[in-house]
């Protein structure tokens, strides 16, 4: 008697369903939108208001500055103008007694020097004004928009720039990105505006993010044009970026 030794075989119903691929990598999570603030060289940091990590409002004072040259040269135009009101005050008495006098000559001649007066005021009191504003503006920098401040660099009592920006805020609204480098064949999958579900590593625990993919690209060398070795050898690879908020 012969006897058949057969693999047993087991069979189900085809289903549809989703086709889930995973693909495990590391990359580093960035800001969409980062910005460096610093002053003038010529003012110096007086206070700073937030440590690193912070998490600021817009609007709300990061760091405050002093001039002293800039104080004193506001007061020396403030003691300029006041001089030239006293001024103008002798030419219109000048103006008047010419007139009084009925001396049409001297008349004519102190009027033109009081429009000329005035005009002078004029100049000062725009420039003034100019200064002042500007000092005000310079005199604190303020937080561009809901964030994290990343970086302080900014050391009381040195100039404003010591070193690169006094400060480094990242935006909380506009999301994060990262950039990771995955096989070809996945890659030629996926497609630009498409979402795609990720793993992030924040503060110790894991978050899942649905994010966004923004652009895929065949990676090349360092050079933009020589592909790396692996790739050559047959491992094609593509870099996508990944935009998403936590």
């Amino acid at each position: 008697m012969l006897t058949l030794n057969l693999p047993k075989v087991r069979t189900e119903l085809a289903r549809e369903g989703a086709l889930v691929t995973t693909w495990r990598g590391t990359a580093r999570l960035m800001p969409r939108q980062h910005v460096d603030l610093s002053n003038r060289a010529e003012w110096s940091i007086k206070e700073v208001h937030v440590k690193e990590g912070d998490h600021v409002a817009k609007g709300q004072t990061l760091i405050t500055y002093e001039n002293p040259a800039a104080e004193r040269e506001i007061l020396d135009i403030q003691a300029g103008l006041a001089q030239q009101q006293l001024t103008l005050v002798d030419l219109q008495d000048d103006y008047i007694e010419a007139v009084q006098n009925n001396d049409e000559i001297q008349a004519r001649r102190s009027k033109r020097e009081l429009e000329s007066a005035r005009l002078a005021i004029g100049v000062q009191e725009r420039k003034l004004s100019a200064m002042q504003s500007e000092a005000l503006d310079r005199k604190r920098i303020i937080a561009p928009f809901d964030g994290i401040v990343t970086q302080i660099r900014a050391t009381p009592e040195l100039p404003s720039g010591r070193g690169g920006p006094d400060i480094s805020v990242a935006s909380s609204q506009q999301g994060y990105q990262f950039e990771i480098v995955i096989p070809d064949a996945m890659g030629r999958k996926l497609r630009t505006e498409e979402k795609m579900n990720v793993q992030i590593e924040h503060e110790g625990v894991s978050v899942p993010v649905e994010g966004i993919i923004t652009d895929i690209r065949p990676m090349t060398g360092i050079d933009g044009g020589t592909p790396p070795k692996r790739e050559r050898e047959g491992l094609y690879l593509r870099r996508i970026r990944v935009n998403g908020s936590l």
